[in-house]
């Protein structure tokens, strides 16, 4: 959301079913964050926007969605698809050829993804606290990810495990690791 906005993107709006994930989605930046189950997306988006997306990201990963992508994108749009689908997945082709629609694939980050998201977070343009949910120590690591796996609760969204459980001599600003 913050990267949309640093790139220039006049409006983001995030689809999304979980309310939690919505409110976390405005907390992010983002202009709206609706519920695909409540209303047809186009529509939320045209009256949102005043227009289509030029520019949409898949990230769910979940059959359907690539085409839904396709037809709420502007002509001439650009979809990325971050999420990744376990499962065969179909789409029309036709109607990307039609509206000339760039689909794009990725599935990893490189080091200059990382390289700015530093800088981002250095210079202040992005800031990533409120996804910022707790601190634990590595003793609390093994509970953390059972409690988070069994009942994908809102409050681990990124917890961070603290450096100082495993160095034992911390830098005043040490590096934090994010447990995802």
């Amino acid at each position: 959301v913050q990267f949309a906005k640093i790139a220039g993107a006049r409006k983001v709006i995030v689809s999304e079913m979980s309310a939690e994930r919505r409110e976390l989605a405005l907390a992010m930046g983002a202009d709206a964050a609706v519920d695909p189950t409540a209303a047809p997306l186009l529509d939320s988006i045209v009256e949102i926007a005043g227009r289509r997306p030029d520019v949409v990201f898949e990230c769910v990963g979940v059959p359907g969605l690539i085409q839904q992508a396709i037809e709420v994108a502007a002509y001439e749009a650009t979809i990325m698809v971050v999420g990744v689908c376990f499962d065969q997945d179909h789409f029309y082709p036709s109607m990307a050829v039609k509206r000339e629609l760039t689909l794009g694939f990725s599935n990893c980050y490189t080091h200059e993804d990382f390289a700015a998201v530093l800088d981002a977070m250095a210079s202040g343009a992005l800031d990533p606290s409120a996804m910022h949910t707790s601190t634990i120590g590595l003793d609390e690591l093994p509970a953390v990810v059972s409690q988070s796996l069994a009942s994908a609760l809102p409050e681990w969204i990124k917890p961070l495990q603290h450096p100082a459980t495993i160095n034992p001599w911390p830098a005043p600003n040490a590096c934090w690791l994010a447990l995802m």
